[in-house]
């Protein structure tokens, strides 16, 4: 299993660009949305990757 777990301190929600990145294949970006003042956590079987799918992620945030 995979997870993504982020920190978002601020007073705001926060937009994240994350894409994946894959060994045989061409990434593909998704938005995921922190919300304000907690941590969110996310289980990869949401996101648009395949079963059994070695990956990896750069995550943007349009936060500060």
């Amino acid at each position: 299993l995979g997870h993504l777990i982020v920190f978002n301190p601020g007073g705001r929600a926060a937009g994240l660009d994350v894409t994946a990145y894959f060994e045989d294949r061409d990434p593909t970006t998704f938005h995921l949305e922190a919300r304000r003042g907690t941590s969110t956590v996310w289980d990869y079987r949401e996101w648009p990757i395949p079963p059994n799918t070695r990956f990896a992620l750069k995550v943007e945030s349009s936060g500060r």
